[in-house]
């Protein structure tokens, strides 16, 4: 796969959040380092939800089943834990969303179950304040999920349970509420992941939606976002936003890059081996890269990727000059690779998506088939270099049956037949297998 000549296409059959997809810088969004492990002890999670970065890159974790919420250097050394099992002042239940002050002074965290609060501490851990309670009125909760400070101090927190998010002052005031339930423009359905741009506008990730929508600071909706080529998320559990006002979102298997209008632009995957994800949750970004934390494996991962603008006084490192290029290798025969596959949400997908790239020209076809639902064929031309998606879409009759047959079942088996065929006219054939969910 890494001989010069070699014409192949890399294949990853599995759904759209656990493909790697690269647009713009993506090629050099690279592995840095992990913190954390599987475990209760100092640096362990057992469910690492969402997580924060103060501005002297200290990293937050909030652990779900502690319940707590874990400190660590810029280096990823453990500092501090604080929270603790309770119902007591700075005592938590069910610690989810983590928010820290634009100032480093403060971190609120939501704390559901029993007691649907925020809780504010000093970054040092010191129990500040906490407010809200159980219930649907002004300053209540139903399942506290996510929070997001803004440049003036107000804290937004999306209130999942009841479908809208509200507005506090820095200590804890409240100011207003927005967002219905339902699934239409500014209407909400299990809110989560908040962030605030530098307008004061404010990003909204919902969980059954499978969208983002933006707000102005007051409420008013501004606009929807969707995945790659207006397709839902996965989630999206997560959201931040860099200095440069570009949109990183958290989507299952796969952080998603957006532009700050909300168009699409990079889709990056940790690929395989000790970098890999598994179930994305929490995700923020600052001027060292994407902090991505893994609820599965219960780790952070930092990634570094050249979009993203240098800490202030860095110096840009310039790369060595480049190498004379290799003498020309001989074309070894055409072959088609498949990474690992997984499971994809068919009904929400409305299909199977693949993603397809190419070292030398190609046309590839895929297709596949559940049982006796027969999805249609995609087909691409690729030009050298050239990455792309593929949809295998279905008929609204095969979409009505693949729906019967998930209420009768948690999943079904598709088999896909991928093949490539070069300019010279020389085609390989390969076949995956992976699992389809409601």
């Amino acid at each position: 796969m890494h001989q010069a000549h070699r014409a192949l296409v890399a294949l990853a059959a599995a759904l759209v959040f656990g493909l790697v997809t690269f647009a713009g810088s993506a090629q050099a969004f690279t592995y840095v380092s992990t913190l954390g492990s599987v475990g209760s002890g100092d640096g362990q999670f057992q469910i690492l939800n969402q997580i924060a970065v103060d501005p002297a890159g200290n990293i937050y974790g909030t652990d779900g089943i502690s319940p707590r919420i874990e400190k660590f250097s810029p280096d990823g050394t453990f500092l501090a834990k604080f929270g603790g099992s309770g119902a007591g002042d700075g005592q938590l239940i069910n610690v989810y969303g983590l928010a820290v002050d634009p100032t480093g002074a403060f971190v609120y965290a939501t704390d559901g179950g029993t007691h649907n609060r925020v809780v504010e501490y000093t970054t040092g851990g010191t129990f500040v304040r906490s407010w809200g309670a159980t219930g649907s009125g002004d300053g209540d909760f139903n399942l506290p999920a996510g929070a997001a400070v803004a440049s003036n101090g107000d804290v937004y927190v999306s209130d999942n349970g009841n479908g809208r998010i509200e507005e506090f002052t820095s200590t804890g005031t409240f100011v207003r509420k927005w967002g219905t339930m339902g699934t239409g423009d500014g209407q909400l359905s299990s809110p989560d992941g908040l962030a605030v741009d530098s307008s004061g506008n404010v990003w909204v990730g919902e969980d059954e939606n499978h969208r983002l929508q933006e707000f102005t600071a007051s409420g008013d909706f501004i606009r929807t976002a969707k995945s790659i080529d207006g397709e839902p998320f996965g989630g999206p559990f997560a959201l931040s936003i860099d200095s440069a006002g570009d949109l990183w979102v958290s989507d299952e298997k796969a952080v998603e890059e957006l532009d700050g209008s909300g168009n699409f632009l990079a889709a990056y995957s940790a690929g395989t081996g000790p970098a890999a994800f598994s179930e994305l949750n929490g995700l923020v970004v600052d001027c060292h890269g994407v902090y991505a934390a893994d609820g599965t494996l219960e780790r952070i991962e930092l990634f570094s990727d050249p979009s993203i603008p240098a800490c202030p006084g860095t110096t840009p490192v310039t790369p060595p000059p480049t190498s004379p290029a290799p003498p020309p290798t001989v074309a070894t025969p055409l072959s088609v690779a498949l990474a690992s596959a997984g499971t994809q949400p068919v009904l929400k997908q409305h299909g199977i998506v693949l993603s397809v790239s190419a070292d030398e020209a190609s046309t590839v076809t895929a297709g596949g088939k559940a049982g006796s639902v027969r999805f249609k064929n995609a087909r691409a031309r690729l030009a050298a270099g050239t990455q792309r998606q593929l949809k295998l879409g279905l008929t609204n009759k095969a979409l009505a049956k693949l729906r019967r047959a998930l209420r009768n079942h948690r999943s079904l088996t598709a088999k896909l037949t991928v093949s490539v065929k070069d300019a010279t006219g020389k085609v390989v054939t390969s076949h995956r297998t992976i699992r389809l969910t409601r």
